[in-house]
Parts: C-alpha cells; structure tokens; sequence
C-alpha cells in the first residue's frame, strides 16, 4: 500500500512543483522565504496519512478539481481532448454510490455505450441491497481500486466503466485512441496528467486581493451564512469522501 500511495505523491507533487500564475504572483518556490522546508513538511504528513487510510488519495484528487474552479466548473474554455481523457483517468481510484450508476443496469444492461453483462449482473446484484439508497459503495476501478495507475483504461476496453462519460472514452473515436495508448503505457498517462491538472489548476486562478481564504470550503466567505452542506452527485468526481 506504501508504494501505491508513493505513486500517487509523485503524480501530485509534479503538479504542485509547475504552479504558476501568468501575473507573476505564485510561483514553485513561492513560500521558500516563509516555510522553506514547507513541501517536505506536506509530502511527510501525505504519506503517513496514506498509509492509515489510501482514500486520503482520491479525495485530495477530488479537492484539487473543485478548488480549481472558484468561479464555477465549466472546463470546456481551458482543456482539450487530452486534458479530458487524462484527467478521467482520475477515476482510476475512489467510489461511487449505487444511485450515481444504477442506469448502467437499471431497468436493463446499458448498450450506449455497453456494459460487460457479467459487470453488470455483479453490479445489479450487489445495489439491491443499498438499502437505504446510496448507502453502499462501489470502486470506480475493479482491477486496483487503491493504486493510482492506468488499470483504470483496461477497465474501459473490458467494458467495465461504472460511468457512461468513462465507458464512453473508448467508444467515441475522438478519445478512443489516446484512451487505449493510455491503458498502454502508464508513463505517458502519468504526464499527460501531471501536465493537464497543472492546466486546470490555473484556470480562472485568482491573485493578489482577488480571491479570499474561504471560511467555508463550499462557499465564497459572503454566502457561508447560508449554506449549511454541500452535495455533488458522483459521477465526474474522483472520490466519494
């Protein structure tokens, strides 16, 4: 489990270590005067809480994708089609809810785009007895649910994406190609997607007086008043926290 965590740090740290801002405000060794020691201090406190609990790792994953959208989560302007494919393949771990992909199999086995019948069945199987509704859980990758790696495209050639946006990926001929080199070679998907979520994570980015120290992670500090809970459905996020 040590080194599936390990493999997970070093996509992230290839992320933090590119982040910059166009204005000139951040930049990688932006607090080396103030906590020099600051990205050993992380990487210690990460792992060893990857070692207690591994889905530490999708949900630091699924934090990194909303906090990257402060003025909304409209990801069309910024990324292109292998910013799309890499950065599902964020779903390589993490879980989902019953009700998030019930259509895969409910009321019949999902032939746009197909599932394999024998997931399916597991799947069907396994969701009646979610009782009450979204208690149980499935992981997003059912070949290594807790490592970052690329099983999560084999997952898709054998038609065993638990969502359709995944399953779709090797349908569709725009994203089918670079999908399947994907489930080929790992390092090319590792920077294809250290390099995408440097992307996104400089979306809309807010500098200097612009943005604020949220009190409230899911809403902007004026409206914190009136938000009590936040929910999200699941399909698209890579973790269930």
């Amino acid at each position: 489990m040590a080194s599936r965590a390990a493999a997970a740090i070093a996509v992230l740290a290839l992320v933090c270590a590119a982040v910059h801002s166009s204005e000139g405000q951040l930049s990688p060794n932006f607090h080396a005067a103030t906590c020099p020691d600051l990205e050993h201090i992380v990487e210690f406190h990460v792992a060893e809480t990857f070692r207690r609990d591994v889905g530490v790792a999708p949900a630091l994953i699924r934090i990194l994708f909303h906090d990257c959208f402060p003025q909304g989560c409209d990801a069309n302007r910024s990324l292109d089609v292998a910013d799309l494919v890499s950065l599902s393949g964020a779903h390589t771990f993490g879980v989902a809810h019953c009700p998030a992909f019930e259509d895969r199999f409910k009321p019949v086995f999902d032939t746009n785009p197909a599932i394999d019948s024998k997931f399916a069945t597991s799947l069907r199987n396994k969701c009646a007895g979610d009782n009450p509704a979204g208690t149980l859980t499935q992981n997003l990758d059912v070949r290594t649910p807790d490592a970052f790696d690329n099983k999560y495209y084999f997952d898709l050639i054998a038609r065993q994406g638990l969502f359709k946006s995944d399953q779709g990926l090797i349908d569709h001929p725009t994203t089918k190609r670079m999908a399947t080199r994907f489930s080929l070679n790992q390092g090319a998907f590792f920077e294809q997607f250290a390099r995408s979520m440097t992307k996104m994570s400089n979306m809309d980015l807010l500098t200097g007086n612009k943005g604020e120290i949220r009190n409230n992670c899911a809403a902007p500090n004026r409206r914190v008043q009136d938000i009590e809970t936040a929910t999200t459905g699941d399909e698209g996020i890579a973790a269930d926290m």
